[in-house]
């Protein structure tokens, strides 16, 4: 039996899958710096550092550098130079301000595995770090209800330095007057015959 051979159909065209569109580099703004409390152990680091000006295109990590080890922390716990910080933990970060005098560190963009993100470009984070506050002196203590006597209408009668610093009541003239009298009444008021005694020479009896 003789079979005819049925001409063959030709395959459906296979198409390539469409290349996956890669999401742009993430961009940041220029010297980027973060103040931070001075000897601050905990000193927040912004999670826009990390993600950049676009939050859509943010990395999904960044690798850091060039910091002292034990001043980058991330929830709490210090990292070392070279270590990956997964996006969800942008919001974690904080520098230990207590290590030194400022300073600052430097990450890069990369892949949730790792690998390197096309287009991304290594930053630097300057940590300005806020002085040293200045300690402030106590504040002085005084004597209760201090007072200062002076002489009746001396022109420049002393005041102690010691007075000078406390809060001085001032005694008024009339004060000072009647401190003064007391003493010239009690020569007043001698009895005229005790005076006359005190003048009359003695004369001797015989």
């Amino acid at each position: 039996m003789h079979c005819e051979e049925l001409p063959s159909r030709p395959s459906p065209s296979t198409k390539p899958p469409a290349p996956v569109q890669a999401k742009p580099a993430p961009t940041y703004d220029a010297n980027k710096s973060v103040d931070v409390a001075h000897d601050a152990t905990d000193a927040k680091i912004a999670r826009e550092v990390f993600e950049g000006t676009t939050p859509a295109n943010k990395p999904a990590a960044v690798t850091v550098t060039g910091f002292t080890a034990g001043t980058l922390k991330v929830d709490g716990q210090a990292i070392n130079p070279g270590a990956k910080i997964a996006a969800e933990n942008f919001d974690k970060v904080t520098w230990d301000a207590s290590k030194g005098e400022g300073g600052s560190f430097k990450f890069t963009p990369v892949q949730a595995n790792g690998d390197a993100l096309q287009g991304a470009t290594e930053q630097t984070i300057t940590i300005n770090e806020a002085p040293a506050p200045v300690q402030a002196k106590p504040a002085p203590t005084y004597d209760a209800n201090k007072s200062v006597d002076v002489a009746h209408d001396v022109t420049n009668a002393k005041i102690a330095r010691k007075s000078s610093k406390g809060r001085l009541r001032p005694t008024s003239r009339r004060q000072s007057q009647s401190l003064a009298l007391p003493q010239a009444r009690s020569r007043s008021t001698a009895k005229p015959s005790t005076l006359a005694q005190r003048s009359l020479p003695r004369t001797s009896t015989r």
